[in-house]
């Protein structure tokens, strides 16, 4: 199906995947991004996986992280994601907007499960108002949240701290624990 034209930054409607409702989705404005000074340091290995059902998202994320040297795979659901996952064995995942908790959950349990991914970082973003539903995915394996609308600024750090090595997970000593780590520069 052809993407409608957008301008970055507007407010559009979109049809939700199971057409039952309209949803009101904020394009991140990448024009008022600063163009990076340097690409990311990062290694070949060091691939991002996007989950999110909103096709619109895929893009421009695609779009923005791909201008900072960063390979990104995405997928529109939970099986999408499962599967680029364990395809491409990436260093980070980001759950952005699944349409279930479900689904969320789906994710996170088969990354923990296969033991080459144990150290995959798990970024999910939330709403203020899904804090319950966030603390359930902290517990399964996620292991951190970002709040919606995106600050794309505060997202790039992010992803650049766990690229560059400052920010990462691993297994702790009890099944279900996950030690979070940050180094300062």
């Amino acid at each position: 199906s052809k993407l409608p034209n957008f301008t970055e930054g507007q407010t559009i409607k979109t049809d939700s995947v199971a057409g039952s409702r309209q949803d009101h989705a904020t394009l991140p404005d990448l024009y008022a991004l600063q163009p990076p000074i340097v690409m990311l340091d990062t290694e070949l290995n060091d691939i991002i996986v996007w989950v999110d059902s909103d096709a619109r998202m895929r893009l421009a994320i695609t779009i923005l992280l791909q201008g900072y040297g960063i390979e990104v795979v995405t997928g529109r659901n939970s099986f999408d994601g499962i599967a680029l996952i364990r395809e491409h064995v990436p260093k980070m995942v980001v759950l952005h907007r699944l349409n279930q908790i479900q689904d969320l959950h789906a994710v996170c349990d088969a990354v923990r499960e296969e033991s080459e991914l144990q150290e995959t970082f798990i970024l999910v973003s939330s709403t203020e108002e899904e804090s319950d539903e966030m603390a359930g995915l902290l517990r399964c394996g996620a292991d951190m949240t970002i709040l919606r609308p995106l600050d794309l600024d505060e997202l790039l750090r992010i992803i650049e701290d766990v690229l560059q090595g400052r920010l990462s997970s691993m297994p702790g000593r009890s099944p279900g624990n996950r030690i979070i780590r940050y180094r300062g520069d």
